[in-house]
């Protein structure tokens, strides 16, 4: 019930934002996290492939936003990822996260891993997205964990995003 609730209303919405604008539009995927006041159905792959073949919509894969999914869900990242609608990608979103103790996986905005890279090379090598966009920073060096305390955390340094956008630059083929 919840699921069919959740897709009437989400296609409603983009339905009636395209109507509006005239302009195509992408859905991105939502993070889910076992901690937060959300619904599961919406980060599922198949719940986002039916929302944007049922609105012909692009799709917008937020790297982290998998990563958070598929650890919370306790699935295989690459295994989730490869039932998104890939063959919608029109954007990729990099950002970095954080293993938190109780919180498990958490989009943070922060640097790059190693994995991060390897999983934006083989997705560009099997789809041809128009926009890579970094997404670091831009929020407080600090985390609200779940006792409503602040953490510090870096995550506006300068010269990470520097090194994130050279190394980002020569997978995408970009010169410098």
């Amino acid at each position: 019930m919840v699921q069919r609730v959740l897709k009437a209303h989400f296609v409603a919405a983009v339905q009636e934002v395209k109507a509006q604008l005239n302009i195509p539009l992408i859905v991105e995927n939502f993070p889910y996290y076992t901690w937060w006041w959300n619904f599961r159905w919406g980060s599922e792959p198949q719940f986002i492939t039916e929302i944007c073949q049922e609105t012909d919509c692009g799709f917008l894969l937020d790297i982290a936003h998998a990563r958070c999914s598929s650890w919370h869900m306790g699935r295989d990242l690459m295994e989730y990822i490869q039932e998104l609608p890939l063959k919608r990608l029109r954007e990729i979103h990099l950002g970095g996260v954080r293993q938190r103790g109780v919180e498990g996986i958490r989009d943070t905005h922060t640097a790059l891993n190693e994995e991060d890279y390897q999983l934006l090379e083989w997705l560009l090598s099997r789809t041809d997205p128009d926009t890579v966009t970094i997404e670091y920073g831009g929020m407080p060096d600090y985390l609200i964990n779940l006792e409503r305390r602040q953490e510090p955390i870096e995550r506006n340094n300068p010269l990470e995003l520097r090194q994130m956008i050279a190394r980002v630059r020569s997978i995408v083929g970009v010169l410098s």
